[in-house]
């Protein structure tokens, strides 16, 4: 079966803003979809630990053991979604994952071998965000259809998953992995070409264009559309002002945050908070 013939059948999404670990491995019935809006977690997935920080889409088949360790002192979001690959199933509801002792098997909705989401995957998809929220708002409002939008959305979600998992970072180059992890770790600071270059051990002008070359854009532009990203995520979540989004992600000002903002998403910060929570977020 084809990544493109796949029609998901969505049990559950929420948002956990608190989460208690999971010391002992559970498995859950059917597929899950794993988000990290905000802060940091380790998961132990079927032996592996991956590292989940704000950005991070982590899927799993059914029958997956996994196990979560996160850090009792600091804030963290992370978006749940359990789905089928193929609906059709009978069963509407979700379960719950159970724990080793406790899992059934037979209860398991196992989808067909779609390589490679015949075992976990993880990949850094922080645009992608969007989608899962509208997601999310259509399960919360119930308009008509909202199963079948919700389900596209989804699909559009995992194939671009696949694809970013299928050509991901590690295949760019080490000046270029180093330039992005040094943004998105410090990117709420003021940054310029020359200290992103000085940490990742390159001459300016020539990560610059090694950057553009791989990423398709230079590295300031890629670090305004990644604060961006970032302010979006805040304005969303949180009810902090303008200002002070403006600051934590990095930009000098408010005016120069509103611009930016306006000349990537065609609408000032405010005017993109309003639309977004009245559509129920």
């Amino acid at each position: 079966m084809d990544l493109g013939e796949i029609t998901p059948f969505i049990r559950y999404i929420q948002i956990h803003t608190t989460l208690d670990s999971y010391p002992s491995p559970v498995r859950a019935y059917d597929c899950r979809l794993l988000y990290c809006i905000h802060g940091q977690a380790d998961i132990c997935v079927d032996g592996t630990v991956y590292s989940l920080t704000a950005g991070t889409l982590m899927f799993f088949p059914p029958d997956t053991p996994y196990s979560l360790k996160a850090p009792s002192e600091q804030e963290l979001q992370i978006l749940f979604l359990n789905f089928d690959l193929i609906g059709g199933s009978s069963r509407q509801q979700p379960l719950p994952p159970a724990s080793e002792k406790d899992y059934d098997p037979s209860l398991a909705i196992r989808p067909p071998k779609i390589a490679p989401l015949d075992r976990p995957v993880v990949a850094m998809c922080g645009e992608q965000e969007g989608k899962l929220l509208e997601i999310l708002s259509e399960y919360q409002q119930q308009a008509p259809a909202f199963r079948e939008k919700s389900a596209s959305l989804l699909k559009c979600v995992l194939i671009d998953m696949v694809r970013n998992w299928n050509a991901p970072e590690r295949r760019y180059p080490e000046a270029v992995r180093k330039a992005l992890e040094y943004i998105r770790e410090n990117f709420h600071r003021q940054l310029t070409n020359r200290e992103i270059s000085a940490a990742a051990g390159y001459h300016p002008y020539y990560l610059d264009s090694c950057f553009c070359r791989c990423v398709g854009v230079p590295m300031r532009q890629y670090l305004i559309r990644y604060r961006i990203s970032q302010a979006r995520r805040m304005l969303l979540l949180t009810d902090s002002a303008i200002e002070a989004v403006a600051e934590s992600c990095g930009f000098s000002s408010p005016a120069y945050f509103s611009k930016c903002f306006r000349e990537l998403s065609g609408e000032t910060p405010g005017e993109y908070r309003r639309r977004e929570r009245f559509r129920g977020f």
